[in-house]
């Protein structure tokens, strides 16, 4: 006969197992119900594990339990387990010999004059070769319990079949010899039974969950048999259970030897000759997701991500933790829309890269190459520069908002959107400054707030966390548009001019942009010392590499009168007029809105010679913005974010919103430094100031005595 739990517990009292593993590590004395000591199962400095007598429990290995307060809690058999690393058919040997308790240990005798699927008083004996065999029985109501909570039914679990199992025996290469393991109410046994083998099932077995009986071929799909010829959505999903609960719901689904296993690419095209759409749904744990996106997109198929769960992370505890199935159709509506959506239009990411001239002459057309036409392209990487304080941040909202609210024009260009959604990702800005100037603008547009318009404060995220957030958000809810304010906090190289960490950089968010089929807007900076000349591409930092690798970079300059002028500085497919002038528009300081004058400018007209004055201002407001920092932060003093903004407020009666916009161009010309939330003086930038300022009045001197001689 095997060894079994009951014929343990027929020979000693679970208190006693206890008592024989406890002893080495509470001094050779008997734990007492209760008393504490350090745990045997991991390090700690203090007392953690006791035993107890369980209440209204007192069947045999039930009787006396453990608990860890690291979480770890179970019966003495599951203590056995834990401590020595064990199966539980292993541990029930270990108990067996150490305790001396000679109990035969022989396998279960299955005849071999039973031929596999012979059914002996509703049971089935079942060999699959020399060592494998396994004895079937009828479900209790608590074994369907436990398929029930994921909404599968005996009907469902036959159509499978999946079987409830008595006992079976496997063979352990380890201890070169065969072992049986027998199931009770405490621990059932299920059995994905085929015909040259099975896949063993104990839900409760923590430590090995799954075993294998007989032989399983490489390229076996689970569920492939119970598919119809047809369909309209087909499933790869994670596991047996998933495949179930999804048919049980009203969906095919198949799976293949684990989450991240090949597919074979033939099979893969006869099941989308056969179904309409596939979908990929893996668990949405880390294995779960870059697998499910590594299959994806090596067989073009589309793909869903299950949002975090309490309790849970597959599609059957979806199920199990009774959400709404429309919340499940609702996906399926969006990933089969934007697989259409990309597919129509040829624009996702393909394995393909190169084509014959005639196939790449009959490639389906895109419905438009512009967002916004036609100084923006529809997908990839583009970049919004100018100088601090001309607004670059507010047309980037502006055009976020009309994005958002379904608007089909934007400064009268013909703004062209699929989804009517848009993320802005601040990376200076807070919520508070944003919340008063987003609300100023949607009241000068004439337009309520929709939450088509998403906006992400990453002022304390890294690049890879911004990606992270973004790949997550995208493949939510796609979007038309996304907006990263600024670009400077997204570079993690160690080098502006250096072309490669430009590319590269650019590179990652434009493989996003053409995944999703949108547009990231950087919105960036240009160099200081190109703020009073005509705009041009090489004006804008970052070298060539950056403006090489964005497919679109317009340029905003500041005028007189509040006027403001928009032009292109790069745009491929752009047509030339719109890189040789200016549009004209106008900024209302009260709405933060821009509006244009229907008038076009010259970009030669934007230079040196017709912005004297404006530089003059310029400097003028520099000068301010560098007395009133000495003022507030003199001596060296150091203050946070909230105290400089209060003193800036008293010093100068400004409101709130422009004490935190000039805080914030005070860091962008390098008059103070932020290091870690702590405001100071950026002492190099205060002694370069006093140096001109030194270097003005000598020749000013010398012109003077020139002159009088």
């Amino acid at each position: 006969m095997a060894i079994t739990k009951q014929r343990i517990l027929s020979k000693v009292d679970s208190k006693d197992i206890f008592d024989f593993y406890i002893a080495p590590f509470s001094n050779g004395e008997v734990l007492k119900a209760k008393k504490t000591i350090l745990s045997p199962l991991r390090v700690e400095s203090n007392p953690s594990f006791n035993i107890y007598q369980a209440r209204n429990c007192r069947e045999n290995g039930n009787a006396w339990r453990f608990k860890d307060f690291a979480g770890e809690q179970g019966s003495c058999f599951d203590f056995v387990m834990k401590l020595f690393n064990l199966p539980f058919s292993e541990a029930l040997i270990k108990i067996n010999n150490d305790m001396n308790l000679k109990l035969e240990e022989n396998p279960i005798e299955i005849s071999n004059s039973i031929t596999n699927n012979t059914r002996v008083n509703n049971s089935v004996e079942i060999i699959f070769d020399e060592h494998s065999k396994c004895k079937t029985k009828q479900f209790s109501e608590r074994e369907l319990s436990y398929w029930l909570d994921y909404g599968i039914t005996l009907e469902h679990l036959k159509y499978f079949n999946v079987e409830a199992i008595d006992i079976f025996t496997g063979y352990s290469k380890k201890r070169d010899k065969p072992y049986s393991i027998e199931s009770h109410k405490e621990y059932p046994i299920f059995g994905y039974i085929n015909k040259d083998f099975a896949k063993i099932y104990k839900p409760f077995d923590t430590m090995y969950r799954f075993q294998y009986l007989g032989s399983k071929p490489s390229d076996f799909i689970f569920g492939l048999k119970q598919l119809p010829q047809n369909g309209d959505v087909l499933f790869i999903t994670g596991g047996e259970k998933d495949v179930i609960s999804l048919y049980s719901h009203g969906y095919h689904a198949i799976s293949l030897n684990s989450e991240t296993s090949s597919f074979d690419t033939k099979k893969c095209v006869e099941l989308k000759e056969r179904f309409k759409n596939i979908i990929v749904l893996y668990d949405n744990d880390k294995t779960g997701m870059e697998a499910s996106e590594s299959l994806s997109v090596i067989h073009n198929l589309t793909r869903i991500v299950l949002p975090p769960m309490e309790n849970g992370k597959d599609i059957s505890d979806f199920f199990k933790s009774k959400q709404p199935i429309q919340n499940l159709k609702d996906w399926i509506k969006n990933a089969i829309h934007e697989y259409s959506l990309l597919t129509c239009n040829n624009e996702q990411i393909e394995d393909q890269c190169i084509f014959t001239i005639t196939e790449l002459l009959t490639r389906p057309k895109p419905e438009t190459r512009y967002l916004l036409e036609p100084i923006l392209p529809k997908y990839g990487t583009a970049l919004l520069v100018g100088k601090p304080d001309t607004g670059k941040s507010q047309l980037a909202r502006q055009l976020a908002i009309q994005v958002s609210i379904g608007r089909d024009k934007f400064l009268d260009f013909q703004l062209i959107t699929k989804y009517q959604r848009a993320l802005y990702i601040a990376t200076e800005d807070d919520p508070e400054n944003t919340q008063f100037l987003a609300s100023k603008q949607y009241e000068g547009i004439a337009a309520l707030p929709k939450d088509n318009l998403k906006i992400m404060f990453a002022d304390t995220l890294t690049k890879d966390q911004i990606i992270e957030k973004l790949n997550k958000e995208l493949q939510e809810l796609p979007c038309d548009l996304v907006v990263i304010d600024s670009f400077g906090d997204v570079f993690n190289g160690s080098d502006l001019n250096s072309n490669t960490q430009m590319r590269n950089c650019v590179k990652e968010f434009d493989r996003i942009a053409k995944k999703y089929y949108c547009l990231i807007l950087f919105v960036h900076h240009i160099n200081k010392n190109s703020y009073t000349q005509a705009p041009a591409q090489q004006h804008i930092q970052g070298g060539g590499g950056l403006v090489q690798k964005t497919r679109s970079a317009i340029h905003l300059t500041s005028g007189e009168d509040n006027k403001k002028y928009l032009n292109v500085s790069k745009g491929n497919y752009c047509p030339r007029e719109y890189k040789q002038n200016a549009i004209e528009l106008i900024f209302d300081e009260q709405s933060f809105v821009f509006t244009p004058t229907g008038k076009t400018v010259p970009i030669e007209s934007l230079g040196t010679d017709n912005n004297i004055k404006e530089e003059k201002e310029e400097k003028e407001n520099i000068q301010t913005l560098r007395n009133i920092a000495e003022v507030i932060l003199k001596e060296g003093k150091i203050l946070k974010y909230t105290q400089l903004v209060d003193l800036y407020k008293k010093r100068t009666a400004k409101s709130e919103a422009t004490a935190k916009r000039n805080i914030k161009r005070m860091l962008q010309l390098e008059i103070i430094k932020n290091i870690d939330g702590l405001y100071s003086l950026n002492v190099k930038e205060n002694e370069e100031a006093e140096a001109e300022e030194r270097i003005e009045e000598e020749l000013a001197f010398d012109g003077e005595s020139k002159d009088a001689f």
